[in-house]
């Protein structure tokens, strides 16, 4: 089984750079080059918003995951509102949020 583990993506909002990196062009990019390799599943480690994620965050997540077939298993972090990744990200028969 091939597994490909990305962790620590701190998207912020649309306007928002964290530490003045485009965190969003970033994970477009990323996806994009993982979709190229042949894998069983994509597991995303914790913090995947900056700050206390709103639902634009998740939900902007949610359609980048779009491209990936695979199953994706994510784990929340410390930056991470717990709540709102499940009501966007576990619509999706593939993924799960731990």
């Amino acid at each position: 089984m091939n597994i490909i583990h990305i962790s620590d993506l701190h998207i912020g909002e649309e306007t928002e750079f964290t530490h003045n990196i485009n965190t969003r062009k970033n994970l477009t990019h990323l996806l994009s080059h993982i979709n190229k390799y042949e894998f069983d599943a994509l597991v995303i480690g914790g913090d995947l918003a900056y700050s206390e994620g709103s639902e634009y965050i998740y939900s902007h997540i949610a359609t980048q995951l779009k491209i990936i077939p695979q199953r994706t298993f994510m784990i929340a972090g410390n930056h991470d509102n717990k709540q709102l990744p499940i009501k966007f990200l576990s619509n999706r028969r593939q993924l799960r949020f731990i």
